[in-house]
């Protein structure tokens, strides 16, 4: 049986922390770097110094960057997710081979966005997925393949999901994608 590695660090605001084998956690790890230089430093760090930059960067001849740190407008927001009372549910269904990881993600992105919620109910996402049109599969087994995008925490019926910044990322070029 082959080693376990673990690695546990911070860029920033961003966390990253893995553990199997050698090989997937330098994969996962090389996935978080690429996902922290996306953003960029200073999008995942936020000060008063950054706050007015990003003001500065919608005035004038410099337009706002269309990105993660990019609020989506409400119109948009309102023709992809369907909001139930504070459950989430998405109006148009993600394909593909991982629409089941996309389906979620893009939940996760939306009640980050929408309703300034982080951590997710195992129950809300159930029902949100299954709104949505998708086949739905055990939250633990879909967050333990994919320890990069989503986080649990909690025990029993107590659980909760929520996006890594990797999990945003990808939740959100989901939603843009969505849009299109």
């Amino acid at each position: 049986m082959g080693e376990n590695y673990r690695i546990k660090t911070s860029i920033g605001a961003a966390e990253f922390e893995a553990e199997g084998t050698k090989k997937d956690v330098r994969e996962d790890y090389q996935k978080f770097l690429d996902a922290v230089r996306v953003v960029g430093q200073a999008a995942l760090a936020p000060s008063h110094e950054n706050a007015g930059k990003q003001q500065r960067e919608g005035e004038g001849d410099n337009p706002p960057k269309r990105g993660p740190v990019t609020r989506p407008s409400d119109a948009d927001l309102k023709r992809i997710y369907d909001d139930d009372n504070g459950r989430l549910s998405l109006l148009v269904q993600t394909d593909g081979e991982d629409a089941m990881l996309d389906g979620v993600l893009a939940l996760l992105f939306g009640y980050r966005t929408l309703l300034e919620e982080s951590n997710i109910k195992t129950l809300a996402l159930k029902e949100g997925v299954e709104k949505s049109g998708l086949v739905f599969e055990r939250m633990d087994r879909l967050a333990g393949a994919n320890r990069t995008l989503i986080r649990s925490g909690g025990v029993k019926k107590g659980k909760t999901y929520s996006a890594t910044n990797a999990g945003l990322l990808r939740g959100r070029k989901v939603f843009d994608s969505l849009c299109e």
